[in-house]
């Protein structure tokens, strides 16, 4: 099965909310907490492929979008569910697989995404054979 904005999303932005709203907090515990927490009525799934790019690009995009400028606040949470999620991907990285799409052309972008969910089919295949 293949989501968008699955249980690691909810798991990165409510740490970064929650996380705000304790002064403290570490948002990598937050997340892993709330990842925990879901596990038994939500499995983690085994692949997260996380596309990462220029972020001024990006919010750029997400801005146009909703048709009005990002507040300073809504930027940070931006900021610190990136650094969340690249903290998270660093420290699984047999779950997560990081593609930068910064300067890529869409079909470079595709090709990658293809590569990781080929290798992830061809791992999965060789566990139930063994």
């Amino acid at each position: 099965m293949i989501e968008d904005r699955g249980v690691d999303s909810v798991a990165v932005y409510q740490a970064v909310i929650l996380s705000a709203q304790a002064p403290g907090a570490d948002p990598a515990q937050v997340a892993r907490h709330v990842l925990r927490t879901v596990a038994p009525w939500r499995p983690l799934p085994d692949a997260t492929v996380l596309l990462t790019g220029d972020r001024e690009v990006c919010t750029q995009r997400f801005a146009d979008r909703l048709g009005r400028s990002l507040a300073p606040g809504d930027l940070r949470v931006i900021e610190q569910a990136d650094a969340l999620y690249l903290g998270l991907a660093a420290a699984e990285p047999d779950r997560y697989a990081v593609i930068d799409t910064a300067g890529q052309p869409a079909e470079a972008v595709a090709d990658e995404l293809g590569a990781v969910v080929e290798n992830l089919v061809t791992r999965r295949e060789a566990e139930h054979a063994a």
